[in-house]
């Protein structure tokens, strides 16, 4: 028989339940301090468990602001009440140690294999616990590393937009449309298939001005490509590509290059004709 069969029978089920309560209280000492370990890293490394994020349908800087704040309260009260649960684990062991061990005339060798049990099954149930907290918090700690470098990349991308394209329209340019300009006016867009046509032009332009064996030599060269082209590649995405075309339809702006350096200035219709007015009755420059 094991040892839980044998103190039923020699010492009654309300021993054994007291025994099992024992270390079943112990397993849960063991759980909530890996779990007050866990939040306490949480805290100072300002990072929300999953379980206490907040979400809303009010969107805008303010209101995640507040629930920000929110969630670190609930951080600071979920602390609190884990503390609370630990000193009442510990007090109902010490209740529950004080009925086995003294109100109850168990012989030392049963007394000593109870302690020996309870701090075992502990002990095994903290380092388990231990292992989940820290995956968990390892996990949480890489993803908020993640988002920081993401946040950082999106400002160091925006202010490299920002000093290179200058919006003075009151249209509110997208990230794709952005993403457009910033590549400059010299940007030159593949085509989406081989222009023969244009090549074949050029070529018996050229052709004219070469001898005759040389102006074959050119053709037969050019009609070989042209029979086996390759597939051409976009240089711009999907949403580029769509960026572009709204641009080239909005008829309210202009898109200019700056006077001086490479800069792309995107202004309104009206204050462009305005500044050309300007410029041919005073003559003098337009100031973007």
């Amino acid at each position: 028989m094991n040892f839980h069969a044998n103190i039923r029978t020699d010492y009654g089920k309300d021993c054994l339940d007291n025994i099992r309560h024992l270390e079943k209280t112990g397993q849960k000492i063991a759980r909530y301090r890996n779990h007050l370990r866990f939040s306490l890293h949480c805290k100072h490394q300002n990072i929300t468990p999953v379980s206490l994020r907040l979400s809303s349908t009010v969107k805008g800087r303010k209101a995640d602001n507040i629930l920000r704040r929110a969630e670190r309260a609930l951080l600071n009260v979920r602390v609190g009440q884990i503390v609370n649960k630990i000193n009442n684990l510990n007090q109902e062991k010490d209740r529950l140690e004080s009925v086995i061990y003294s109100a109850s005339e168990l012989p030392s060798n049963v007394t000593a294999e109870i302690k020996t049990r309870t701090e075992r099954s502990q002990v095994k149930e903290h380092e388990l616990s231990k292992t989940r907290q820290k995956n968990k918090f390892s996990r949480l700690l890489e993803k908020k590393k993640e988002l920081e470098s993401r946040k950082t990349n999106n400002t160091l991308a925006s202010d490299c937009i920002s000093k290179w394209v200058k919006n003075c329209s009151e249209r509110l340019l997208n990230d794709s449309e952005l993403s457009v300009l910033v590549k400059g006016l010299n940007y030159s867009v593949a085509p989406t298939e081989v222009p023969v046509v244009d090549i074949i032009t050029s070529t018996e332009s050229a052709c004219r001005k070469l001898p005759e064996r040389d102006a074959s030599e050119l053709r037969s060269k050019v009609v070989g490509l042209l029979s086996r082209p390759k597939k051409l590649e976009s240089n711009l995405n999907a949403d580029e590509h769509k960026a572009l075309n709204q641009l080239k339809k909005d008829q309210d702006i202009r898109i200019l290059p700056a006077d001086k350096g490479r800069i792309v200035v995107v202004l309104d219709t009206s204050d462009y004709q305005q500044n050309v007015k300007i410029f041919l009755v005073t003559q003098q420059p337009i100031r973007n």
